[in-house]
C-alpha cells in the first residue's frame, strides 16, 4: 500500500491506492441440501456469487461437487442432500426414525484437503456452515433418548467446528442457524419443528465459548430472514427448503457476515476513505451477534465535557463516505461517530434491522465510554438513508437525545417501493433485498416493520427531545424522495403528540397538493436559512418541527450545523 496526500478544506485528508492485489476469498459452502440448493437453482449461493463480485470481492468458491449450480461459474460446494453434522452412529447417537446417514464431521478431513489446499499466493478462506436440519429431523439422540435431541446436535456440532479450527486454523467460520421447518415437509410433526429455534437459541453461547477459545467464528442470523411479523414461516418451497426469495434473502445475509471478516479488494471511489488523524478508525463489536462494526470516530480534547455528533450515512453508503459534519465538529471540537450499522441498505441485516438499530446504539456507547461526552448533549443527524436511519433510531432507542435531525428522510419504505420502480430501480431491488418477497410481491408486513412511519411513536420517551425535519420541495422531481414522506411522517407526529387528527400545525391535503403542483413557488415565507435558501414551510411543535425549503434532495450544511450549535446552546442553559 502507499498513500497519497492531498489538501482539502483545510484538513489533510488521506486516499487510499490499492497498489497490489489483496488476496482471493476460498469460500466453502458447506452443510447439507440447503447449501447444494434443493428447491431452487443455485440455491443461495448464485445470488452470492453475484453479490460478492459486485460488491469488489475476487472470490473462489471450492468443494467437491458442483450439483445444482444453475450454470454457475464458479459452482464448487461441499454441500450434501440429508448429510447431518456427523454419522448417525457417531459415539452413541442414535436415530429415532430407525435410518442411518453420513455426517460433515466423519468426511471433514477429505473435505478441508479437497476445498482448501495449501496455496502458493495469499488468500482468505472463510466457511459458510449450516448444518443440523438433519438431525432434528431424524432426531438423532444419544440412546433414543428423545428429551436429549437439541443438546445432543450442540455437542456434536461444537466438535465438529473444533475440528475444523483444528484442521484449518486461519479459516473464519460463518455459522447459521438454522432455517424453519414445518409441517408441511413429509414427516415432520409440530413438535419436531419447534426444536429448530430452541436449537438456535443455544448457538450464540456455542460461538461465544469457540471464540474464546481462539476460534475465528462470527454467528449468521439466517433463520429471521423467514420468519413473517406474525411469527409464521415464509419463503419456503415445501416446508424444509427455501423458495428463490428465501435463498436470495440468504445470500445477503451471507454476504453481510463476510463483510465482517474481510473487505472488498476495492472500495467504490466514492466511498473511499476520507479520513486523517485526528480522526481514528474503530471496530465495535456488536451485543446482538457479535458482528464488528467499523467506523471513524473523533474524541473531544477539551477538559469539560463535550457535545456528540452521531452522523449516520446515506442508503447506499457505508461509514467510510465524505462527511462534512465531521469537519465541523472537530473545529469546535466536539465528539463526533461515524458508524456503518451494516452498510449500504440491501441486506436484510440493514435497513434499520434489530442489527442495524443495535450497531447505531453500541456506536453511541462506544463514544460515551472512549470520548469526552456530556451524556445530556447527544445529537443524531443524518440525510437522505442516513435521515431515514435516524428516524428509525427516534422511534426505537430508549436512551435520552438531545435532538435528532432528518433531512429529506425516507419514512415509508411500502411507497417509496412504488415511488422507485420508475425513478430508480436500483432502490426498488434495494428494498426486496431488505425486506424480502411474498410470492412475487414486496413482503408489506416487513416492509411497514422497518419504517418510521408505522412505527409506534414513543411520546413520553421525545417530549424532552427535539426532532428536526428537512426536505426540498423539489425533491422527487429532481431528486429520490418525494416530500411527501416527510410531510406525512410529521403529520403522524403531530396526531401521536397532540391526540388531534385535525391539528393546526397539520400540512393539510390542499396544502400538500400546492406542494406537489407549484413547488412552493408562490408559498415563499419571506424567511431565510443560513445558506440563503428561501423557506417554502414551516410547521412546529414543542418537540419536532417540519420546514421545507427552496432545494432538492440535499442536506444544506451550514444550517444543519447552526441547529447543532442551536439544539446544544438551548439545552446548557
Amino acid at each position: 500500500m502507499m498513500w497519497q496526500r492531498t489538501w482539502l478544506i483545510g484538513v489533510w485528508v488521506i486516499q487510499l491506492a490499492v497498489c497490489q492485489a489483496q488476496p482471493t476469498i476460498r469460500i466453502v459452502p458447506m452443510g447439507n441440501s440447503i447449501t447444494q440448493g434443493a428447491g431452487a437453482p443455485g440455491g443461495y449461493r448464485k445470488p452470492l456469487h453475484e453479490l460478492l463480485i459486485k460488491a469488489g470481492y475476487a472470490v473462489d468458491f471450492r468443494g467437491r461437487f458442483t450439483t445444482n449450480s444453475d450454470r454457475l461459474t464458479d459452482p464448487e460446494h461441499e454441500g450434501r442432500s440429508g448429510w447431518q453434522i456427523t454419522a448417525t452412529a457417531f459415539t452413541d447417537g442414535v436415530a429415532l426414525d430407525g435410518q442411518t446417514r453420513s455426517g460433515l464431521l466423519d468426511d471433514l478431513p477429505t473435505a478441508l484437503d479437497s476445498s482448501l489446499p495449501p496455496s502458493p499466493t495469499p488468500t482468505v478462506d472463510v466457511i459458510l456452515l449450516e448444518i443440523g436440519t438433519n438431525d432434528l429431523q431424524h432426531r438423532v439422540a444419544p440412546q433414543g433418548d428423545s428429551t436429549r435431541i437439541v443438546p445432543h446436535a450442540i455437542s456434536r456440532l461444537t466438535t465438529l467446528i473444533g475440528d475444523i479450527h483444528q484442521q484449518r486454523p486461519t479459516a473464519q467460520v460463518l455459522l447459521s442457524t438454522l432455517t424453519p421447518m414445518t409441517t408441511q415437509w413429509r414427516g415432520i410433526s409440530a413438535a419436531t419443528a419447534s426444536r429448530v429455534p430452541v436449537f438456535n437459541r443455544l448457538l450464540p453461547a456455542l460461538v461465544q465459548a469457540l471464540r474464546q477459545e481462539g476460534v475465528p467464528i462470527r454467528l449468521v442470523d439466517q433463520y429471521a430472514n423467514f420468519m413473517a411479523a406474525n411469527g409464521t414461516a415464509q419463503h419456503l418451497i415445501d416446508g424444509l427448503h427455501p423458495d428463490s426469495t428465501g435463498y436470495r434473502l440468504m445470500a445477503n445475509t451471507w454476504l453481510a457476515g463476510i463483510q465482517q471478516v474481510v473487505a472488498p479488494v476495492t472500495a467504490p471511489a466514492k466511498e473511499s476513505p476520507f479520513w486523517s488523524a485526528p480522526f481514528r478508525q474503530v471496530r465495535i463489536p456488536s451485543r446482538l451477534d457479535g458482528a464488528v462494526q467499523p467506523a471513524f470516530f473523533y474524541a473531544s480534547q477539551q477538559p469539560r465535557p463535550q457535545p456528540l455528533v452521531v452522523s449516520l450515512h446515506t442508503w447506499s453508503g457505508d461509514y467510510r463516505q465524505v462527511d462534512s459534519l465531521a469537519l465541523l465538529a472537530r473545529q469546535r471540537d466536539w465528539n463526533y461517530i461515524h458508524p456503518d450499522f451494516r452498510g449500504p441498505n440491501r441486506t436484510a441485516n440493514a435497513c434499520c434491522s434489530q442489527y442495524a438499530l443495535q450497531d447505531m446504539e453500541d456506536a453511541i456507547d462506544y463514544a460515551i465510554a472512549n470520548g469526552n461526552v456530556d451524556t445530556s448533549q447527544i445529537h443524531v443527524i443524518g440525510v437522505s438513508g442516513g435521515g431515514y436511519a435516524t428516524l428509525c433510531l427516534y422511534m426505537k432507542t430508549r436512551r435520552a437525545i438531545n435532538s435528532f435531525s432528518a433531512w429529506v428522510p425516507i419514512t415509508n419504505l411500502v411507497d417509496w417501493y412504488y415511488e422507485t420502480m420508475s425513478r430508480d430501480p436500483k432502490h426498488t431491488q434495494d428494498i426486496l433485498d431488505c425486506v424480502g418477497q411474498t410470492g412475487n410481491s414486496l413482503n408489506v408486513p416487513e416492509a411497514q416493520s422497518r419504517s418510521p412511519y408505522f412505527m409506534k411513536t414513543p411520546v413520553a420517551r421525545r417530549r424532552h427531545s427535539r426532532l428536526h425535519l428537512f426536505a426540498g420541495v423539489h425533491d422527487g422531481y429532481t431528486g429520490a424522495v418525494p416530500i411527501t414522506q416527510t410531510i406525512l411522517f410529521f403529520n403522524k407526529l403531530v396526531s401521536d403528540f397532540t391526540g388531534s387528527a385535525n391539528h393546526p400545525q397539520q400540512v393539510d391535503a390542499a396544502t400538500i397538493q400546492a406542494l406537489l403542483t407549484r413547488r412552493g413557488h408562490d408559498r415563499r415565507t419571506g424567511e431565510k436559512l443560513a445558506n440563503g435558501r428561501a423557506v417554502i414551510l414551516k410547521r412546529s411543535l414543542p418537540a419536532a418541527d417540519l420546514l421545507i425549503f427552496e432545494g432538492t434532495h440535499e442536506m444544506l450544511l451550514n444550517e444543519a450545523w447552526n441547529v447543532l450549535t442551536r439544539q446544544a446552546q438551548v439545552r446548557s442553559r
